[in-house]
């Protein structure tokens, strides 16, 4: 019963509220409705641009190696195989 209790606020802490606005939307949604799936990737979309995040066509599962796309975090396939240096 604890999981019913969690609101999308205390999921959603430190997010965007694109987050907690699309759990409530889907945990509001009738079980046989069609989801507004225009206003989802609009959510999306715009919380996106307000964090300065650029669509830039790129995947994180695209990049291989220690290869990445402008200033972007980069991670190597296998993150065992890096030496930590001090």
């Amino acid at each position: 019963m604890k999981k019913k209790s969690v609101t999308t606020n205390t999921l959603c802490a430190g997010l965007p509220s694109a987050f907690n606005l699309f759990l409530r939307y889907a945990w509001n949604l009738a079980f046989n409705a069609s989801p507004d799936y225009y206003y989802i990737r609009k959510l999306f979309e715009d919380a996106s641009s307000a964090s300065g995040f650029m669509n830039d066509g790129v995947f994180d599962w695209d990049l291989t190696g220690m290869e990445c796309a402008g200033d972007q975090l980069c991670y190597p396939d296998d993150p065992l195989s890096l030496e930590l240096s001090e």
